[in-house]
């Protein structure tokens, strides 16, 4: 069993090299720690957090090197052995790599079989608890270091232009196909260097403007060069995940039969099968667009089996995954993984509670836990608190880009109206009524624990000061209605502005409830929407919300990079999109952004070549984070809290207590292939 650590406040480095990095939240202004989580839980004060993970060995060679125990035979699943012995799948000790990755489970050594069931809002849903522990990263992020993941070893050059990765030999794709080199050099050549595929962007894989190139030394070994010293790559890639557009791995034997380079009747195949062009038919096939490909050779624990009719995935065991545990078994212990679609979060919480799920926890709410520990008897569950680092659990954007209404627009650009909004705002009623007083009030910034974190930051603009808001309203010339009632724009119609949201990922419903009634009580109308995911990203996609509102993570010494320059440039969730646009384009599309917001992209392109720890590094951090507060792109209300889960009581190593954040891939560090019944 690895060893429990308890992380507090503290500073947090981002180093050149796969080395610790231990991320650390400000403790909520509380006066006794939170009860315990649950049977058996460790008892920690609000905003520590237990790193304790599944313990990792990168190979089996360091296993054995380390704790001087030997595998000396590996065991598999009985309807893999089963297989085996009608002669329709190799030995297991063919289907797995030379040096496959070594789990020690977070409890004991688990039992096959069994379906992992979870849940997910729809087909196309964020489902932050299913698909995305599933996936596999380059690097895997474990809450203490970043550790090789799909390869065995990385490296960089001196100056972190280059990074290198030595693959595992015999490792496959879940078809039986080598992972090589090959793979590599296909995304390269064949898909990120293809305009018609893939558009050209200033993104993870452009440093300095330039398209990293990508060199096969031999099969087993892969080189990639940047332009500028790129050292921020492995935050990136560890929460790359393997659908992601930016993974740079393909199965070459499979997508290349649908690529007009390598298949000159492509175009004829693309027509049979219903499609324009070959590069319809190619993103129809390509794992990034269509999730339900049952055909798309993958890394994963699972593979897609099955969908039925309501919509439910079905995931079945991977035969050729290259992971074991310390007795030899090959992982995942499950013998499927169960997406369940549930309609919405209030369905949600209902099917968690009553205990026809193994784990839950994107769906659910603080503000429901004393309701989620009552029902831990009838639905055969265990709850426990995560501690969740969000700078801001729910925060507002005014789209600064909105062209629909010219008025609005101007409105919203005004800064002083943006601190105005800021200002109405009751926080410390926000966290009494919907975080039970276990957040803390605070601007939309950076984590306290990251290096570019300065003390006003958090409450920049953060007091609650309705008359100051009202006089900065009256300045701006805001009129009052003859009722006196709501203000008036400039152009003498009520000021009306239109929130649209997402339910997910927090009490978003009664966070803007209240923020409404803080706004009309300064005559300002906010009209609250509710929309799908589906909805609500696509019109937030086409720049057609006037407000906007997203949970903030992310913003730790971790976190910020593996996005970089992620909330901290534009888009703002739901402003800022054709500046975004400008910007990825060099120019050719979008709007220009004004010098503000052209200031912090070239400090964010500046900081990502910038070696990390210098006295550089550390002023360029600080100008980006304090730009971002003293604009107030983005208005916060209360961060740095709790999440609650639900873990099935039949369900052996599932954590006990931990964090769960998007800055390190929520479930992902807990391992969901060494879960087991």
């Amino acid at each position: 069993m690895s060893n429990t650590s308890v992380v507090r406040l503290g500073f947090v480095g981002v180093l050149l090299l796969a080395v610790a990095v231990a991320p650390a939240f400000a403790a909520p202004a509380s006066e006794a720690p939170v009860e315990a989580a649950a049977s058996g839980a460790t008892e920690l004060a609000p905003g520590e957090y237990s790193t304790l993970t599944p313990k990792i060995y990168v190979t089996l060679s360091q296993y054995e090197s380390e704790t001087g125990n030997r595998i000396t035979s590996f065991n598999e699943a009985p309807a893999l052995a089963a297989l085996v012995a009608a002669g329709e799948l190799p030995p297991v000790e063919d289907r797995l790599p030379d040096e496959p990755q070594v789990i020690e489970p977070l409890e004991r050594i688990g039992t096959y079989g069994g379906d992992l069931r979870a849940l997910a809002t729809g087909a196309r849903a964020v489902d932050v608890d299913t698909r995305r522990p599933r996936l596999q990263m380059l690097v895997q992020y474990d809450l203490k270091e970043i550790l090789p993941n799909i390869p065995l070893a990385y490296e960089f050059n001196d100056d972190a232009s280059a990074l290198t990765l030595h693959l595992r030999n015999g490792m496959r794709w879940s078809d039986g196909e080598p992972l090589t080199s090959a793979d590599f050099l296909f995304w390269y050549e064949d898909v990120a260097s293809n305009e018609e595929l893939t558009p050209a962007n200033r993104g993870i894989w452009r440093p300095g403007g330039e398209l990293v190139k990508v060199e096969a030394v031999d099969d087993l070994t892969v080189r990639f060069r940047f332009a500028v010293p790129h050292s921020l790559i492995l935050h990136f890639l560890s929460m790359k995940r393997s659908d992601s557009r930016s993974f740079p791995v393909d199965p070459k034997h499979y997508l290349s039969q649908f690529h007009i380079k390598h298949n000159a009747k492509a175009g004829d195949l693309a027509k049979e099968q219903g499609h324009d062009t070959w590069v319809e038919l190619f993103r129809a096939h390509d794992v990034r667009n269509v999730q339900d490909d049952m055909d798309f050779p993958r890394l994963t624990p699972w593979i897609i089996d099955s969908v039925d009719s309501v919509g439910n995935h079905y995931f079945a065991r991977n035969p050729y995954f290259w992971k074991i545990d310390t007795a030899g078994n090959q992982l995942p212990y499950m013998d499927r993984q169960v997406r369940v679609v549930i309609e919405n979060q209030e369905v949600a919480n209902l099917r968690s509670m009553a205990g026809e799920v193994h784990y839950s926890s994107f769906y659910l709410t603080l503000e429901n836990y004393p309701l989620y520990r009552e029902s831990e008897a009838k639905g055969d569950y265990r709850t426990v608190l995560l501690v969740n680092p969000r700078s801001s659990i729910q925060a507002y954007q005014l789209n600064l880009t909105y062209n629909e209404d010219p008025v609005l627009r101007e409105l919203f650009n005004d800064i002083r109206f943006r601190q105005a909004m800021s200002l109405a705002l009751n926080r410390d009623q926000i966290n009494e009524v919907a975080l039970l007083g276990r957040a803390i009030p605070r601007a939309w910034s950076v984590d306290p624990s990251n290096p570019f974190y300065e003390d006003w930051m958090g409450e920049y603009f953060t007091d609650y000061d309705p008359d100051r808001a009202n006089a900065i309203l009256d300045e701006i010339g805001l009129q009052w209605d003859a009722d006196g009632e709501f203000r008036l724009r400039p152009d003498g119609k009520r000021l009306d502005i239109i929130l649209e949201y997402r339910p997910t990922e927090g009490p978003k419903a009664t966070i803007n409830q209240l923020a409404s009634s803080h706004w009309k009580a300064v005559g300002v109308n906010v009209v609250v929407k509710e929309g799908s995911d589906e909805l609500v990203l696509t019109r937030m996609r086409a720049n057609q919300m006037q407000m906007s509102s997203h949970h903030y993570g992310r913003n730790t010494g971790h976190g910020m990079f593996t996005e970089f320059p992620g909330w901290f440039a534009p888009p703002w969730f739901g402003s800022g999109r054709p500046w975004a646009e400008w910007y990825a384009t060099g120019g050719a599309r979008g709007e220009e952004p004004p010098d503000d917001v052209k200031h912090i992209y070239e400090v964010a392109e500046e900081l990502a070549k910038t070696p990390s720890g210098t006295e550089r590094w550390l002023e360029l951090g600080r100008d980006i984070a304090g730009s971002n507060v003293r604009g107030l792109y983005s208005i916060g209300t209360v961060g740095i809290t709790f999440q609650p889960a639900i873990f099935h009581n039949s369900l052996v190593n599932a954590p006990r207590e931990g964090v769960y954040a998007a800055d390190f891939d929520f479930f992902s560090p807990y391992l969901v292939e060494q879960f087991s019944f």
